[in-house]
């Protein structure tokens, strides 16, 4: 889930495949189905749209509880469509990952909306909470 509290709000759902190339870095790609709405000139519109991205990861140590700091970039195809990058910091534990971030979405084109380049709505910075399980754990 993320928001930014006042216009913009998202729910998303995904998968990331990739290979832990050691018990410290994990590299990857995903997609995810992202649903929410955007507040735009007086009104709420309903939107859906599809990233695909690039994701690394480093686990800052080799615990049974580790941070880890988390960079997913990307572009999103859709209602709106854009660049997306997704700093992240968190913490696993075994299988289970909860983060928080900064989701940084550009809208080059939003879909049935005039919104133009130099708009002030071109670019959207929402507070992002993220819980996900790991299938595969890290490598030993």
């Amino acid at each position: 889930m993320a928001t930014n509290g006042d216009d913009f709000d998202t729910y998303s759902f995904g998968s990331t495949h990739g290979y832990q190339i050691n018990p410290k870095w994990f590299i990857g790609g995903g997609m995810q189905l992202n649903y929410g709405s955007l507040f735009y000139k007086q009104e709420d519109h309903i939107f859906v749209s599809i990233t695909e991205y690039a994701n690394i990861r480093l686990d800052m140590i080799k615990k049974r509880i580790s941070p880890y700091l988390n960079l997913k970039t990307g572009y999103t195809l859709g209602d709106i469509e854009g660049v997306l990058v997704v700093p992240e910091v968190g913490v696993r534990f075994r299988h289970f990952n909860v983060g928080i971030g900064v989701e940084c979405q550009s809208h080059e084109a939003v879909y049935g909306l005039n919104i133009k380049q130099n708009d002030e709505d071109e670019f959207s910075e929402l507070f992002m909470i993220r819980l996900a399980y790991d299938f595969c754990g890290r490598k030993k």
